[in-house]
């Protein structure tokens, strides 16, 4: 079962070009603790980027993609041969006073099945559509785009000192 618990950090390891829109929450702050909002939210989960560890992670690469690579039956690169990527860890933290619990991806029964998909390649399931990222010229236009095909949730990275770990792993 993939879970985050709530003011505790989620990590996933991304290669993807970026461009990150801030999302804004709808919700009340009720607090605030090390650097990001608490926000009352009845009981539900609040994901947000922590920007620090975002961009302090940013290095670029590059890389050979043949026609056996994941990437490529996945399409998450243009082609085949050398490609520059940007790659960077996304650390997510749970803001929300609810824990994020997506559930088994084999459970017909489970409300969010739909967003799961076996990845024959990785032999594992991917959550669709978890994250999209953007790199931006100055004049606020499209220079390349990414995405994250995320498949471990777990709780990693303590945010504030009254919270503790359910100890959820992939």
């Amino acid at each position: 079962m993939f879970t985050v618990k709530k003011s505790v950090a989620l990590v996933v390891g991304s290669v993807a070009l970026l461009g990150i829109i801030p999302f804004v929450a709808k919700a009340v702050r009720t607090d605030v603790s090390r650097d990001f909002p608490v926000y009352n939210n009845h009981g539900k989960p609040d994901l947000t980027v922590d920007p620090k560890r975002f961009v302090n992670q940013m290095e670029i690469i590059d890389r050979l993609f043949d026609a056996s690579s994941c990437e490529i039956a996945e399409g998450s690169v243009g082609g085949t041969g050398y490609r520059r990527l940007l790659r960077f860890d996304t650390v997510l933290i749970n803001g929300g006073d609810g824990d994020l619990v997506v559930g088994s991806p084999t459970d017909p029964n489970n409300p969010y099945h739909s967003v799961f998909i076996y990845s024959p390649c990785h032999m594992h399931y991917h959550i669709i559509g978890f994250s999209n990222y953007q790199l931006l010229n100055l004049d606020r236009t499209i220079a390349a785009q990414g995405h994250k095909q995320a498949f471990c949730l777990e709780d990693l990275l303590k945010y504030t000192n009254d919270n503790k770990s359910s100890g959820y792993v992939c």
